[in-house]
């Protein structure tokens, strides 16, 4: 008989329950398939609540704005391949000594290993005998041996020139009549070295690689552009780049190149950003997101993107009613650019909304829903 008694109070406890679950969908009245077209879904962030009132509420007041067409895309960091160089041995020899290693930071001119090379000293020492002739020919009026050792010298310059020697170093040679021992192998403009190969003491053919530099200032970015928003992005447009690294940070960027084929599977097209990187926070090889801006639209309702909050599966924001109180009161937005959202419905212009502490707004919200629910 007890056995039979629980049982019987289990079965009438599902039943209360699921009779409770029926109740708000049938205070819900219509379905949102039922509204008219045109008109923001009702939610229950938009049934009647007592008025919500929270200290240290800033507010902002529901105003026009232009907005622009954003696109958004996904891409990865690269270097700038106009700043990217592989810097070899232009002559056979052996090294040194090694003055530069990998992540080094120098600069345009610096010296990042010394090489003996025979080669080297043997065209030194041609243009010094070339100097000295064409010299003597001058001083002894022969024109003809001074015009043939001047297209001696024009060649043998363009040799030296090929190993990486400068015009400076070329007017000491002639000048100082002496030879270098070792030849400076220098940095082509300033960066960093993203990789080093050069061992001191290992002797290298004529093209082996020592060392890899990128200036960061500037890199590029790669970005898979949607076939459906090709016709809103055009080259010059600004880019907002965002990265798991930096969540909260925005970097600025530029669409340089749009491509002229298009992936078959992915139906994207690759564009290219150019994009400043003073703080170096920015790696090639970062994934990101990126919102390209490519014009701006007509001037839109618009409030602070921090006002706007997800309340039960549905967006609102808390309106402030006569007496200085909130209410919540579901909208529909459209573009969420540079910290401001697109008001499409449910506000209108001069109406005021709380930004910061609406967070707290919609915790005073909850709250009163849960002590509502269980009286």
């Amino acid at each position: 008989m007890k056995k039979r008694t629980v049982r019987i109070q289990r079965l009438m406890l599902i039943a209360l329950m699921a009779g409770s679950a029926l109740i708000p969908a049938c205070r819900e009245g219509r379905s949102s398939a039922e509204a008219p077209a045109g008109e923001v879904e009702k939610t229950s962030a938009d049934e009647p609540h007592e008025a919500l009132v929270v200290s240290a509420v800033k507010t902002e007041k529901v105003g026009r704005r232009s907005f622009s067409m954003a696109v958004k895309a996904t891409g990865i960091i690269s270097f700038n391949q106009k700043k990217y160089v592989c810097i070899s041995a232009r002559v056979p020899g052996r090294i040194e000594e090694v003055l530069a290693f990998e992540g080094d930071r120098v600069k345009t001119g610096q010296t990042l290993v010394t090489l003996y090379s025979p080669d080297f000293l043997s065209v030194q020492q041609e243009l010094i005998h070339l100097f000295q002739q064409q010299e003597r020919s001058l001083k002894s009026g022969d024109e003809e041996s001074a015009k043939l050792a001047a297209g001696l010298i024009r060649s043998s310059v363009h040799r030296i020139k090929l190993m990486g020697v400068g015009e400076e170093d070329i007017r000491k040679i002639q000048e100082g009549g002496t030879v270098s021992e070792t030849l400076d192998v220098t940095a082509p403009f300033s960066g960093t070295l993203v990789s080093a190969r050069a061992v001191s003491g290992e002797f290298v053919e004529m093209g082996t690689e020592l060392f890899e530099l990128a200036d960061l200032d500037i890199l590029w970015a790669t970005v898979n552009i949607f076939e459906k928003d090709l016709a809103l992005v055009r080259t010059g447009s600004q880019a907002e780049v965002r990265t798991q690294a930096y969540p909260e940070e925005v970097f600025p960027g530029r669409l340089v190149l749009i491509g002229d084929v298009q992936d078959e599977v992915t139906r994207t097209t690759k564009g290219r950003l150019e994009l400043p990187n003073p703080s170096r926070k920015l790696k090639p090889g970062m994934f990101i997101d990126v919102t390209l801006i490519p014009g701006t639209t007509g001037e839109t309702l618009a409030v602070p993107e921090q006002a706007v909050r997800q309340v039960e599966g549905k967006t609102v924001v808390f309106v402030q009613v006569p007496g200085g109180a909130f209410e919540p009161r579901a909208v529909k937005l459209g573009s969420l650019t540079g910290g401001w959202a697109e008001i499409l419905e449910g506000l209108q212009e001069g109406e005021v909304v709380a930004t910061e502490g609406s967070f707290s707004l919609k915790a005073e919200m909850l709250k009163k829903t849960l002590e509502g629910e269980h009286e």
